[in-house]
């Protein structure tokens, strides 16, 4: 299926431990799709962090950097190529890495994708492993921090709290508007995410989906954001089962800014 997108900057690969096939196989995939831009944006390999499964080793991190980057190189006369990661925001605690990676010039942007928040104990924890009372605020505190950093080019998936939530309750409205002030604060556009649509039948039903979260695109259409499409590709079939069609629709249907062209990186000089 054609994607009627330009571009689309998150795109995992196999190191991460959740997604499969090879990384020239994305990119193939895309170019199909009729994608122009892409980015390679795996879950950050974090130094002294294993989170088998979820994320890549420390180890695999030259990999990932030397594949993609000569990928970059090789398909630029067919699609333009960027890389980068998808990370979270866990305070002050990895900034000087995160700035060290953005200084890189293999490294061009990172996108955040807020799943975990860092415990006490050193170790990385859902934030469904909260009481329910606690979760969409723990999300929301670490999610805003992360996107006051400046170091990120937009936020992937703003509604995933609501699946660890339960419910698009008062307080799910509340962190919606927190989100949206600082999206509109930090001028960093927010994803609508294609992901969870692709393991569902029913994907036109949108009241089904964990997210897009159609309330919590209400409450960002009353405010002045761009909005992305983000593909979250963990399988170069993804970008052929994708239903474009669907998310095209959902953007115009909540009255959202979609941006037409990528949004500019941002990268620490």
């Amino acid at each position: 299926m054609k994607s009627h997108l330009d571009y689309n900057l998150h795109s995992h690969t196999a190191r991460c431990g959740h997604a499969i096939g090879l990384d020239y196989e994305y990119i193939d995939a895309a170019i199909e799709a009729g994608i122009k831009h892409l980015g390679f944006s795996d879950h950050i390999m974090l130094p002294g962090i294993v989170q088998e499964g979820i994320r890549g080793d420390y180890s695999v991190l030259g990999d990932y950097l030397a594949s993609t980057t000569a990928l970059r190189d090789y398909y630029k006369e067919k699609i333009k190529i960027n890389v980068g990661f998808e990370a979270e925001w866990y305070g002050d605690h990895f900034r000087e890495y995160y700035e060290y990676l953005l200084s890189r010039p293999d490294v061009e942007y990172m996108i955040l994708g807020q799943h975990c928040f860092l415990g006490a104990d050193g170790r990385l924890h859902w934030y469904e492993s909260l009481p329910r009372e606690f979760r969409a605020k723990s999300y929301c505190h670490d999610l805003v921090a992360g996107m006051d950093s400046g170091l990120f080019t937009y936020v992937a998936h703003p509604d995933l709290y609501i699946r660890w939530n339960g419910a698009f309750d008062e307080t799910a409205e509340e962190v919606a508007h927190e989100i949206a002030r600082a999206a509109v604060r930090n001028k960093m556009p927010l994803e609508v995410n294609c992901g969870p649509s692709r393991y569902r039948s029913d994907v036109k039903n949108e009241d089904t989906l964990s997210y897009p979260c159609p309330r919590f695109w209400d409450v960002i259409s009353r405010y002045d954001i761009d909005v992305v499409i983000g593909v979250d590709a963990h399988n170069p079939k993804d970008y052929e089962i994708t239903d474009y069609d669907f998310f095209m629709s959902f953007v115009s249907r909540h009255g959202l800014h979609l941006l037409r062209q990528a949004p500019e990186l941002r990268k620490k000089k």
